[in-house]
């Protein structure tokens, strides 16, 4: 009876495995492919500092595979022989099978180039500005200049000091931005598609004073409410704003001159010494020591060193977590090809 029990007790459990599963299955695959995506991006930081090879590898699939199998067997040896009598023998066995395959996607060729190495669209960047970032974060990020106005740069190449006026409109635009007086529109043509710039009228003296300082920075139309946004170093016309943009790659290059490298590398010449941030205080505090971090946001191990990010740095955290959406952003949206490779992490 005992057996007949467990019999019947195996095969509802069977019918509701799969459901069950995505309970915890999606919330941990969810948390450990957030992590992961964090130290890669974390670890590419470091690995530029070092002018370091960059490496992305994309999760393009996770598919999981259950099984379950039980059996159940009753015997006797009086069945089969007469002459032999005994109590039933009874029997049971059950396997349990979890093979999870996952699929990587190198970020090599014409994908490379795409998300690393294009400089982000200007539409980009008043997209997450009318999305409710703040312009001057956005603009000290992700802009090399702006209707001439330039933005100051750490890395070896770029290397130059920040204009004062590229701050102010920062600091200006920051200010309309909280009015809500600056927005997008795209216009459509027959040549393809318009971005416009429109900053609103007649909403105050305050905001009227702003929108104006913006357009003497700018050098811009004051009788204007819209402009036509391009890329590009210089504007045409006072009725465009030119934005020179910086490309994935060259954020990223930015970003690791704010990593608090071991001193003992420098001196050895592994890596040059940055000078101080350009205004004083460091957008972003990425630490480095021997031991493993004990609470960390993110933390990676490189050439024998720990580097992290502190939990409690809320200002490294937002622009680290902007970082990893300029670089969800900056892929095309193209299909992905099959994936280079395939791993199977079950037996």
């Amino acid at each position: 009876m005992e057996l007949l029990i467990l019999a019947l007790s195996i095969t509802p459990a069977c019918r509701s495995l799969g459901p069950r599963t995505i309970e915890t299955d999606r919330p941990a695959y969810t948390q450990t492919l957030a992590e992961s995506w964090k130290s890669q991006m974390l670890l590419n930081m470091v690995r530029l500092r070092y002018a370091d090879v960059p490496v992305f590898l994309d999760v393009a699939s996770v598919i999981n595979q259950y099984s379950f199998e039980g059996q159940v067997g009753i015997n006797s040896p009086g069945w089969d022989r007469p002459s032999n009598v005994g109590p039933p023998i009874g029997s049971v066995s059950g396997r349990w099978a979890d093979r999870p395959t996952i699929s990587y996607n190198p970020l090599t060729g014409d994908a490379f180039a795409r998300s690393l190495l294009t400089p982000i669209p200007p539409k980009t960047v008043m997209t997450l500005i009318q999305a409710g970032w703040p312009a001057d974060f956005v603009f000290h990020i992700a802009l090399r200049s702006i209707n001439g106005l330039h933005n100051g740069s750490r890395s070896a190449l770029f290397s130059r000091a920040r204009d004062p006026e590229f701050t102010q409109l920062a600091e200006v635009l920051v200010a309309i931005q909280r009015s809500v007086g600056i927005g997008v529109r795209v216009k459509e043509k027959p040549d393809g598609e318009v971005v416009l710039i429109t900053i609103e009228r007649e909403r105050g003296d305050e905001l009227e004073a702003q929108r104006l300082r913006v357009g003497e920075l700018l050098k811009l139309d004051p009788e204007a409410s819209e402009y036509s946004l391009v890329f590009g170093g210089t504007q045409a016309d006072s009725g465009q704003v030119a934005m020179m943009t910086r490309s994935m790659l060259e954020m990223i290059g930015e970003i690791s001159t704010f990593i608090d490298v071991p001193e003992q590398h420098v001196a050895q010449g592994r890596l040059p010494a940055i000078a101080e941030p350009l205004e004083g205080r460091m957008p972003m505090h990425i630490h480095s020591g021997r031991s493993r971090p004990g609470d960390a946001y993110a933390a990676i191990e490189y050439r024998g060193y720990w580097y992290w990010i502190e939990d409690t740095d809320y200002r490294s955290k937002r622009l680290f977590t902007f970082m990893m959406i300029m670089l969800s952003l900056a892929e095309t949206g193209s299909t992905p090809g099959s994936p280079l490779f395939t791993v199977s992490a079950g037996g």
